[in-house]
């Protein structure tokens, strides 16, 4: 199994329209955001501006999932939805959409055949939550610290960090002070 820590301090952050934005992880390797390339992309953002408009992204399949704050999401002859702490919502990147709320989320972005979902975890302390990944899997720590068991490795994540599981297999995550992550599988 491929796997890779990526700490926060490696990761880096950009400017949009309405703040900032974290890439954590494009596939496949060399392909680019700006090119439009990428079979999936993982990133979190910040919106730091009351009112804000979304990037057009024609062919991409856009999943959101709001980590802190809330946010009223409205695609132009669609739906709106208020999202709170880990409501998410799916919609085309080639919608006209719009938000409302100061926030930070999570974003995975699709194209092609790439498919997948985002999941968030509370983990209270003391406590351990099994994995079985199918293709890709990717943690990102939202809260607190994580103790990844892979086999007899064990790798510690704290806060912004984000882990990278390129293969199928099995893992264990466990939170000595409780924590909040997100898990990403992709299936492509």
């Amino acid at each position: 199994m491929r796997v890779q820590l990526i700490k926060k301090t490696e990761l880096n952050i950009a400017k949009w329209g309405g703040g900032t934005t974290t890439q954590l992880f494009i596939h496949p390797p060399g392909s680019s955001y700006d090119r439009r390339d990428f079979a999936f992309r993982i990133s979190t953002a910040t919106v730091e501006k009351e009112r804000s408009v979304f990037t057009w992204l024609p062919g991409i399949t856009r999943k959101l999932m709001v980590l802190e704050g809330t946010f009223l999401i409205t695609h132009k002859d669609q739906h709106s939805q208020q999202l709170g702490k880990f409501d998410q919502d799916e919609f085309d990147g080639g919608w006209e959409t719009s938000g409302e709320g100061k926030v930070t989320d999570f974003n995975l972005m699709l194209r092609g055949s790439a498919e997948g979902d985002i999941t968030p975890l509370t983990l209270e302390a003391g406590s351990e939550y099994g994995i079985n990944a199918d293709n890709f899997a990717f943690i990102y720590i939202n809260k607190g610290a994580l103790k990844i068991k892979l086999g007899n490795e064990v790798l510690e994540a704290e806060e912004g960090d984000f882990l990278s599981l390129e293969q199928p297999g099995d893992f264990l995550l466990y939170s000595e002070t409780g924590s909040e992550a997100v898990l990403v599988n992709i299936a492509k």
